[in-house]
């Protein structure tokens, strides 16, 4: 190996961006550098690929769009690659998790750039906004309208010269402060002068290849120094100002250069010569092509770093540096390359510190509003003025204080305006309050007691939250989360009421007072009335009185009342009535004292039980069932936002309420809420966040807190987003909170209130015992009867003393004096009876009676238009002739002669001209594309055209074909053409080639004119402008805004671009830049040769709508692909952006219903264009093409040919034609065309209607030159054939010819040949499998039956479609697995296009409408709780005996047993319970105590039965036994009431659960349910912390909770009993119960929605499907269907519909009787049977004789006495003494009672037939 030395002499030439053809004339060199633009390096490239010299170039160049080109090999660009480049921003952008972000690009080419950056926008995300940087020098309009939107992040696609300035211009906007974020992709960044912009607060981010600190870097700018010094110039450049150009022109020189070396130093090698080229007759160099390979293949490393190229000459492999501005300077902080990605070399500690020291001496403005106890007015003390932060005090100013210690910032703070915490106003679309202050960035921060909720997180940042009602401990964006708060409810204590003395009186109303009263009264007078009536109720006066003369009644209105008044009082009463009619009334006013007193005992009870509870509101729940108590929050606050968005039903109609209630309840502040509570007197509640609300009860005694809190929350300090200071204040309160000094400033701020002690005191009262203050009037009544009692007795008293006056003959006063002297002695119990007995005995004879009577009341929204002939000159040849106006109307005969004779000189002088003069030939060149013969054809055949129509021109054409890429070519028939002296050039259609045709065109002032694409060129500058080229194809901005306006006119919510190269970006620029940005979610994706992938992922998205951007050879099977994907059915919609769409045979593609639209330039209605059909029919052989065929291109070429001929034909004659030559290899010695610039710039100022429509050009910069104005046809697919649907142009936009009913005619025709895929899934009553009645196996539809079936056959009547109905096959409704993304059941078979419809019972959700549509509800429904009934007791005919158990009975019955034995023992030894056997005995020689074991056993059982006796004891021991038996009675009784009504009552109450509040509080039973349905996601998404509860509760019990279908979970209801609860939808539920009697509905519904049939996305047949629902809705059907399958399927026999107890219940207490009567009977049996046989022995006969005798009495049941029998010598001596009498009661009640007392029998002897009779009393 040998080296050779070798020197590279440099050929320097400067040349204009744009000027290709300068560039082609450099030769003989070893290898070009260079040119710089996209617009002279393609030439370059050519020529340099045919003559093989090495090419290097350094900069950004977009892809090849040519169809046939292939990779230059001769060039290598060392730029890097910009797919790779793409990728880098791209990653750049990804790792630092921007959300949202504005693009700002210059020119087309920056979309190019960043096409990346718009791929991999997460759709989730805000969308991403695209805006170009127009014309400046001001862009401050652009970006006040960016500032506005609230965006911060910002990726500036500009050029270098731009970026300072437009920095700048956002300095002066505020658009430069710590919260912007910039992403510069010029690699050229870091070489400007930022000095200026060093100290902004904005975070710039830039990346370069260069890295200034590298020795490769220090070591060529020294070579670069010496070299100018060498050569004696001055030159100095440091190495942050190396433009990238520079170096990479370096490392390009310096990379051939060491390929030269290695080549040369190789063995055998020959020296490397430079050859000279000849573009003429270029022949290859075999040395360049070595040096390619070899560059290319080296790996080498240059000041622009590594230097690696791929197999097509692209630099693929680079590093870059990540910078970002600081005051230094730009700051390396990270690297990129392609294998690692991003990789910071800064730490995050560096970047905390960074950040900390940015904050040093820095002066926040820190915006708060009034709101104790975060900020208040501080005190003014003795008269000093605060000023400053000094005028405040609270919690929000000590902490911050406490951070700025901590982080050693000042701060000043400021009141908000409008005192508003920040809410958004949807119509305005404007923040208020803090958030207003944050977003103008009036403040840096925000506090005060603001809660962070969604709405704002989206247009501010927080730090962590402060406030801590509970402590949670969550891990949430690397901060832990100490302090959530929640919303609660402010109410005012109960105010208790002062005690009410007769508050006894309250259990009944007044008027059952006053009806009481009166039945009493009435009763007794009745009592006095039947008892004067009654024979029974009369008896002799006094028993030893045997031959009364008179009977006596006791039952006086005095008696009467005191028998009611006993009964009613429960203590019965001493005397009884003895006739059947006074018994049975007192029987009768017995049962009613029975009922009122037992009444007015429960509800005196109900009534003390409610007067201690609280009966206003416990909950939300208890707001929001009621109307008397009015309820609100802080207007704009997030209490109200938090309503008025919630989802919740009982919030939702919290919401509504609050809404609409006048006056407004919504208050400003909380302090103004505070004072309505207090003010309202429980009239009105304020929703607020309980910190503020712990704060209020601390100091307002008056007031509470009702109820937990409605949802969980935090107040955090806000900042504007994305501020650069959140992370340091953030670790600023989490040192506080660790420290314990938040702890401490809330204990500060918040406790110390005057209602602490009293808070803390505990006991409450709700059991507390009655006071006086209650019962306080029963002693007052008992006062006054006491009172009145006395008054009474003074009377009566003074009434005796007159009458003992009269009867003693004594003094009144003497009367009185002795009468009170006994009275005073209470030691003598007895009185002596004075003398006149008689009278006074006979004075109470005299009867009187009363009656009473009671009374009672009541009281009760065309035109006219005139033609005529204008003015006009016309001109042929040089002939001019001025046409006078002439409207026929007013002129003279004259001016009409004169009309016609100029006209027929005109006419003459033209035959004249065309004879004389011959056709002048004008020759005119075509450049076109081998593959695009139909162009050829129009361009040949429209010149034919011309030529058979012209008099005065022959046009010569001479075409060519090339390659789409090869420009050298095309540079070689520019300039044959130009040396054979052609008048204008056509074409070529490509961006490669037409470059240098418009250079070459520009030089000899040729008009050039070209049909297609073409964007403005990237270095555009009016100095460089393409004059002579004019363009007929759309301007691309035009046409980019055309695709804009025509999709912003569908109501696509989200769409797929599929483009095929970087230029469709720029087609489609206007399409990402008019979209609503705040609803429309756009995914981009770049097609390339795996057709089925791309929609496979599109469809795997969900996405049915795509936007298509690729060429005409390439749509058809686009769409044959995505028909085997089944992307092209009912839902899916296409809007194709290529021209020639309409041409295309799409009818071949199979399984094809989608929507597809296109749009058409072609005007098939032009003359022109079935002219020249017409013309290409007749000279082309088996050309077949009709008006719809017609390539956009060729009428284009058609309308070229014709354009310019229209300006041949208008100005041509000016000219004198003389053919003129050009020489490409001389340009400067060539003349110019004599009128080719006259003719170009008058065509671009002519108009005419052609083949495409009117064409007209723009002749304003930059779109000079330009069709602006054009119209395209908006065409939709309508079988297999494109119709017209509307239009588009510049002026009217777009235009929609077709109304919506021909629309929904089209559906509904194309509905009737439609076969309806549907899906559902089993469950009663929707669908269940059908029965044949054969046994036969069913098939098809007939399988099933239902609700489904049903619906669909009476929706197939009036729409006429068929149907295919199957199951789903895994059962499920349709939920989304979070992990996997996945759907399953009903809404993945319709998002897998396996199904047209999903009719079941299936739930609309706001989740399930994100994934497939909706039509409106078939059913109304919501979520109920299903439960088993309670169990029904057996009845038990003894269930009277429950309320006492069998050990209470048995000692009761002993307690009873023992009483009576007591008593009857007392009273034996008891004295005063002896008496006289006959009251008429004065002198007894024996007393008689009638308490025997009966009379004992009876009085103890009449006390126990609450109906007294009519004897009772005398005796004081007797007395005390009674009264303790008559207590112990009396509790025992109550007792027994009371447990028996707590018995009934609880037997009909459901002890189970009765609410969901119910469920969520137990643990014993488990509830659930259907796993993955809709009532499950309700509960799982759900903000309210019941639900929140309960759906914890489910979670842990796992799946054991939730079940796989609603019959599964009535099944699994009916077999654990109490023991589980379903909660499913109200429509299957109730079908459920209507089947199942045990089963019932629990509380309310706990929200409400709806079933509706579910359809794809976007589904053409929704709007059908929901209009037909409506009108079976309407008709009665639905209904009609729900009755036919919800009717009741078993009856139940619930006939009760009230309470009573039937004879089920109290069938014992007739059991108990009837064996009461029985045992009576048996007793009275035996006492019969013993006294016969007493009478046997006394009358001594037989017992068969006594038995005969008294029975045959007995059963004479009109004989009423009875004959006592006895031996007649023993009743005629008289010996025997006085008969024994039972012992009665004197006339005052104590002794007027029958014999039936006592056990012995009373003789009674008849003088008239001295027969004894014996009385039985």
């Amino acid at each position: 190996m040998h080296e050779r030395t070798f020197e590279l002499v440099p050929l320097i030439y400067h040349v204009s961006p744009t000027d290709s053809f300068k560039v082609e004339r450099i030769e003989g060199v070893a290898a070009i550098f260079g040119p710089s633009s996209s617009e002279t390096s393609g030439i370059v490239a050519s020529i340099a690929e045919s003559v093989e010299v090495p090419h290097l170039t350094a900069f950004w160049e977009r892809e090849s769009t040519g169809g046939e080109g292939k990779p230059t090999q001769m060039t290598l660009n060392m730029y890097p690659d910009n797919e790779v480049l793409s990728r880098a921003y791209a990653e750049l952008l990804i790792d630092y998790t921007w959300k949202s972000y504005t693009i700002i690009y210059e020119n087309d080419d920056g979309l190019i750039r960043l096409k990346d950056v718009l791929q991999i926008h997460d759709p989730q995300s805000p969308p991403v906004t695209v805006r170009q940087l127009e014309d400046g020098p001001d862009y401050r309009p652009l970006l006040k309208e960016i500032q506005s939107s609230g965006e911060s992040h910002i990726i500036l696609d500009v050029s270098p010269d731009k970026i300072v300035t437009l920095l700048r211009q956002a300095a002066e906007v505020k658009m430069m402060e710590e919260y912007q974020s910039y992403i510069i992709t010029s690699l050229e960044t870091h070489t400007l002068d930022y000095e200026e912009l060093k100290f902004m607060r904005a975070n710039i981010t830039a990346m370069r290849m260069i890295d200034p600190t590298s020795f490769e870097v220090m070591n060529a700018i020294n070579d670069w120094e010496q070299g100018e010094r060498q050569h004696r110039r001055n030159f100095h450049i440091t190495p942050e100002k190396v433009l990238t150009e520079t170096a990479l022109y370096h490392d390009s020189v310096r990379l051939f250069a060491t390929a030269v070396q290695e080549l040369e130093s190789a063995e055998d090698a020959d020296k490397i010569e430079a050859k000279k080229m000849n573009c003429k007759h270029p022949t290859p160099w075999e040395q360049g092509s070595q040096l390619v390979n070899y560059m290319r293949l080296k790996a080498d490393k240059g000041i622009s770093g590594e230097i690696l190229f791929n197999e097509q000459g692209k630099r693929s492999h680079f590093h870059l540096e990540i910078t970002e501005l600081s005051k230094e300077g730009f700051k390396k902080i990270g690297t990129w390359d392609p294998v690692h990605g991003v990789n910071y070399t800064r730490t995050l500690g560096e970047a905390y510190d960074q950040i900390v020291e940015s904050l040093q001496n820095k002066t926040f403005i820190v915006a708060s509003r009034i709101g104790a106890p975060f900020l208040m007015w501080r005190e003014v003390e003795n008269g000093v003025i605060y000023e400053g932060n000094h005028q405040w005090e609270g919690f929000s100013m000590d902490l911050i204080d406490a951070i700025s210690k901590i982080l050693h910032f000042h701060y000043r703070f400021e009141l908000v305006p409008d005192g508003k915490y920040g809410s958004y106003n949807k119509v305005t679309k404007q923040w208020d309050g803090l958030v207003k202050h944050l977003l103008d960035r009036k403040a840096d921060l925000a506090i005060c007691d603001l809660t962070i909720t969604y709405e704002r997180r989206t247009a501010v940042d927080f730090t962590m939250p402060f406030m801590t009602l509970v402590n949670l401990c969550l891990i949430f964006d690397a901060f832990l989360i100490l302090n959530m708060t929640g919303i609660s409810i402010l109410f005012s204590k109960p105010v208790k009421q002062p005690p009410d003395l007769f508050s006894f009186l309250s259990p009944l109303s007044v008027e059952v007072w006053v009806f009481m009263l009166a039945a009493y009264l009435g009763v007794s007078v009745m009592l006095f009335v039947l008892a004067r009536i009654a024979p029974d109720d009369w008896e002799a006066s006094h028993p030893c009185n045997q031959e009364a003369e008179e009977l006596e009644n006791i039952w006086n209105m005095h008696n009467c009342i005191w028998l009611t008044m006993g009964s009613i009082m429960g203590q019965g009463c001493d005397i009884l009535p003895k006739g059947l009619s006074t018994r049975i009334i007192t029987g009768m006013w017995w049962f009613f004292a029975l009922i009122m007193l037992a009444s007015y005992t429960a509800n005196l009870a109900a009534f003390l039980t409610m007067e201690r509870m609280d009966a206003t509101i416990d909950n939300a729940e208890d707001l929001a069932k009621q109307s008397r108590i009015k309820y609100g929050a802080v207007k704009g606050g997030s209490t109200m936002k938090f309503f008025q968005d919630s989802n919740f039903s009982t919030y939702q109609r919290m919401w509504a309420t609050m809404e609409s209630t006048r006056p407004s309840v919504f208050t400003t502040s909380n302090d103004e809420g505070r004072e309505r509570v207090a003010k309202s007197k429980r009239q009105y509640a304020f929703l607020m966040e309980s910190t503020s609300l712990e704060y209020i009860t601390e100091r307002s005694c008056d007031l509470t807190q009702i109820g937990g809190l409605l949802d969980s929350k935090g107040y955090g300090i806000a900042l504007p987003l994305n501020s650069p200071y959140r992370t340091a204040i953030s670790g600023a309160v989490l040192k506080l909170q660790e420290e314990g000094k938040l702890s401490t400033l809330k204990e500060k701020w918040w406790k110390g209130g005057k209602c602490r002690d009293e808070s803390s005191s505990g006991g409450g009262d709700d059991a507390a015992e009655l006071g006086i203050a209650n019962v306080g009037g029963v002693f007052l009544v008992l006062g006054f009867g006491c009172l009145s009692a006395l008054i009474v007795a003074i009377i009566e008293f003074l009434w005796n003393v007159k009458k003992v006056a009269v009867e003693e003959k004594l003094t009144p006063w003497e009367a009185l004096k002795a009468e009170l002297l006994f009275a005073v002695n209470i030691s003598i119990v007895t009185k002596p009876v004075h003398n006149r007995l008689s009278e006074s005995e006979s004075s109470k004879s005299t009867r009187r009676s009363q009656r009473f009577g009671s009374e009672t009341r009541s009281t009760l929204r065309d035109n006219q238009s005139q033609n005529c002939f204008t003015q006009k000159k016309i001109k042929i040849g040089f002939y001019e002739e001025k046409l006078e106006n002439f409207c026929g109307v007013g002129k003279s005969r004259s001016a009409a002669m004169k009309f016609y004779r100029h006209f027929i000189v005109f006419v003459l002088f033209c035959i004249i001209e065309v004879k004389s003069q011959p056709k002048r030939v004008v020759t005119v060149g075509g450049i076109f594309h081998g593959d695009d013969d139909i162009s050829q054809i129009a361009f040949k055949h429209a010149i034919e055209r011309i030529n058979s129509r012209s008099t005065l021109y022959q046009i010569v054409p001479m075409m060519f074909n090339i390659s789409r890429t090869d420009s050298f070519k095309a540079q070689t028939i520019v300039c044959q053409l130009a040396s054979e002296g052609v008048d204008v050039i056509f074409g070529p259609s490509s961006v490669e080639t037409s470059g240098i045709v418009a250079s070459i065109a520009e030089k000899f002032e040729i008009p050039h004119i070209i049909f297609h694409w073409k964007t403005k060129p990237l270095y555009w500058e009016k100095s460089v402008e393409h004059t002579m080229t004019l363009n007929l194809y759309p301007d691309s901005n035009a046409l980019a805004e055309a695709y804009g306006n025509v999709l912003s006119g569908y109501s696509w919510k989200s769409y797929t671009i599929v483009y095929e190269n970087k230029e469709s970006l720029i087609r489609l620029k206007d399409v990402l830049q008019v979209h609503d940005s705040s609803s429309l979610k756009i995914e981009i994706r770049k097609l390339d040769d795996r057709y089925g992938s791309i929609l496979k992922e599109i469809r795997a998205r969900g996405d049915v709508n795509i936007v298509l951007d690729i060429g005409p050879d390439k749509i058809v099977p686009f769409l044959t692909e995505a028909a085997s994907v089944k992307m092209l059915g009912d839902y899916n919609n296409y809007f194709i952006t290529n021209l020639d769409t309409h041409t295309l045979d799409i009818s071949q593609v199979q399984n094809r219903t989608a929507n597809i639209t296109c749009i058409r330039l072609v005007d098939i209605n032009s003359d022109e264009l079935i002219n020249a059909l017409r013309v290409w029919r007749q000279r082309e052989y088996n050309f077949n093409m009709d008006e719809k065929q017609v390539p956009h291109e060729a009428a284009l070429v058609h309308d070229a040919v014709q354009l310019y001929f229209n300006g041949l034909q208008s100005i041509g004659h000016n000219y004198r034609f003389q053919k003129t030559t050009h020489n490409c290899s001389e340009p400067r010695s060539g003349s110019k065309s004599n009128f080719g610039f006259q003719l170009i710039n008058f065509l671009k100022n002519q108009e005419f209607d052609g083949a495409t429509g009117k064409v007209v050009f723009n002749n304003i910069l930059p779109n000079k030159g330009g069709r602006t104005e054009f119209r395209i046809e908006i065409l939709e697919m309508v079988k297999d054939k494109f119709i017209s649907i509307g239009h588009w142009d510049t002026t009217e936009k777009v235009v929609v010819n077709r109304i919506e009913e021909e629309l929904d005619m089209q559906r509904t025709e194309a509905m009737h040949n439609k076969t309806f895929k549907i899906i559902s899934k089993w469950g009663e009553p929707f669908l269940m499998p059908a029965e044949a009645p054969d046994g036969t196996i069913l098939e098809g539809n007939a399988r099933f039956k239902g609700y489904v079936p049903r619906l669909i056959k009476e929706l197939q009547k009036n729409m006429g479609f068929k149907f295919v109905l199957e199951v789903v096959p895994d059962g499920e409704y349709g939920s989304l697995n979070k992990e996997t993304k996945k759907w399953n059941g009903l809404v993945k078979h319709l998002l897998d296009r396996k199904a047209d419809l999903a009719v079941a019972d299936l739930t609309i959700t706001y989740e399930r409408k994100t994934a497939v549509d909706f039509t409106m509800p078939f059913m109304g429904l919501g979520i109920g709780i299903l439960f088993v009934k309670p169990a029904k007791k057996e009845t038990n005919l003894f269930s009277f005996l429950d309320p006492f158990d069998i050990n209470v009975w048995k000692f009761t019955g002993a307690a009873y047993l023992s009483v009576s034995v007591l008593i009857f023992i007392l009273s034996r030894i008891n004295r005063d319970d002896w008496e006289p056997a006959h009251p008429c005995m004065q002198e007894p020689e024996e007393v008689e105590s009638i308490w025997n074991i009966l009379n004992c056993v009876w009085l103890a059982m009449g006390s126990i039965m609450g109906q007294g006796c009519d004897i009772l004891p005398k005796g004081s021991t007797t007395r005390i036994v009674t009264g303790m038996w008559y207590f112990f009675a009396l509790i025992m009784l109550a007792s027994y009431t009371a447990n028996l009504a707590a018995f009934l009552t609880m037997d009909r109450m459901d002890k189970t659960i009765g609410s969901a509040e119910d469920l969520a509080k137990q643990v014993k039973i488990k509830y659930g349910a259907v796993k993955g349905g809709s009532t499950m996601r309700f509960f799982q998404e759900s903000n309210f912390s019941t639900y929140q509860r309960m759906w914890a509760a489910m979670e842990t019990n796992g799946d054991d909770s939730h079940t796989t279908s609603n019959q599964e979970g009535v099944a699994r209801v009916l077999k654990d009993r109490e023991k589980y609860a379903f909660m499913m939808e109200s429509v299957p539920m109730q079908y459920a119960i209507n089947k199942e009697c045990d089963l019932k509905q629990v509380g309310e519904l706990l929200d409400s929605k709806g079933y509706g049939i579910a359809l794809p996305m976007d589904s053409p047949w929704r709007k059908a499907f929901s209009e037909q629902i409506l009108a079976l809705s309407e008709k009665g059907v639905l209904d009609q269907l729900k009755r036919e399958f919800w009717k009741k399927k078993n009856d139940c026999g619930e006939t009760k519909t009230k309470d009573e107890l039937g004879i089920e219940n109290v069938g014992g207490v007739f059991y108990v009787l009837a064996y009461g009567c029985l045992i009576a009977f048996i007793v009275a049996l035996a006492e019969f049977l013993w006294n016969v046989e007493k009478i046997a022995v006394q009358e001594k006969i037989t017992p068969w004789d006594a038995l005969k005798s008294e029975l045959a009495f007995v059963l004479k049941f009109f004989i009423t006495t009875k004959p006592v029998r006895s031996k007649s010598s023993e009743l005629i001596s008289g010996k025997s003494s006085p008969p024994r009498s039972l012992k009665t009661r004197s006339r005052y009640g104590s002794e007027s009672r029958s014999l039936k007392n006592k056990s012995t029998r009373s003789l009674i002897y008849d003088d008239s037939n001295s027969k004894s009779l014996l009385n039985l009393n």
